[in-house]
């Protein structure tokens, strides 16, 4: 049975992949858009689609002034080429990151951008209207910050959703030198601190990785332990479930968390 299987789910995947034949090349150039001037490979990309087909992207640009990478976001057209009135000339810089590696990307139901990095205090959130330039309605002149958020040791535990009308954004906090947690915010629509989600609008999870379900509830994973406790109340891992509303719901799990025991293989 279990060979059958397996030569079954080899001709999935080799049905699949013969049917990528080509590039598109109606798109950009031969298929493909070239991410040029400057553009250090060593950052990731993001990349979103809208549902008129138009795509954005965010990628890290060398700044000599700076020393360091800074933060760009561009939008293509559906046939590939750059959008000339999006920004400036087809691009917006995002000046208050120290490192475009840390760069992440929204879009909210409006059309409007959002851009989740760091600087030397901690979280930033930057918020693009869809031509481009910044809305100034959104935090501070279109930035809103949140000091003591910071990705986390290995440089991937952290994100942004958006939720419904408003924003979630997640990072690793501290309460001291080794006292480490990851701290989950929601921001209303204008940027500030929904103080009404969880405690005076903070979560502190020991969790590594943060999910919506369809829900909207949040949905914290503890797979290793890096933060404070997380070996004590979840030696095998674990989840830790909120509702929307960043409270603790109480039915899943035992009071909306849940040890994992050891899984055998036989």
């Amino acid at each position: 049975m279990k060979k059958s299987l397996f030569l079954v789910l080899i001709l999935i995947i080799q049905s699949v992949y013969s049917q990528i034949v080509s590039y598109d090349n109606s798109f950009a150039v031969n298929g493909k858009y070239a991410i040029t001037a400057g553009a250090n490979t060593s950052y990731p990309t993001k990349i979103l689609q809208h549902t008129d087909e138009n795509i954005y992207f965010t990628y890290a640009r060398d700044n000599a002034v700076l020393s360091s990478p800074e933060c760009v976001v561009s939008k293509l057209s559906p046939n590939g080429t750059l959008d000339s009135a999006f920004g400036n000339n087809g691009e917006t810089v995002i000046s208050n990151y120290f490192a475009g590696i840390d760069s992440q990307l929204a879009q909210q139901a409006d059309g409007k951008l959002l851009i989740y990095g760091f600087n030397t205090e901690g979280s930033v959130i930057t918020r693009l209207l869809s031509n481009g330039q910044v809305d100034a309605t959104f935090g501070i002149n279109g930035v809103s910050k949140i000091a003591n958020v910071f990705t986390d040791f290995n440089g991937y535990g952290y994100g942004l959703y958006v939720q419904n009308n408003n924003i979630i954004i997640y990072g690793l906090s501290t309460d001291g030198q080794s006292n480490f947690y990851k701290a989950i915010y929601r921001l209303n629509n204008n940027g500030s601190i929904d103080h009404t989600f969880g405690n005076n609008g903070l979560i502190k999870t020991v969790g590594n990785y943060i999910f919506l379900d369809s829900q909207s509830n949040i949905v914290s994973l503890i797979s290793d332990h890096s933060h404070t406790n997380a070996a004590t109340l979840y030696p095998n891992g674990g989840l830790e479930k909120y509702s929307p509303d960043g409270q603790p719901l109480t039915s899943f799990g035992s009071n909306g968390t849940l040890a994992l025991t050891i899984i055998r293989e036989w």
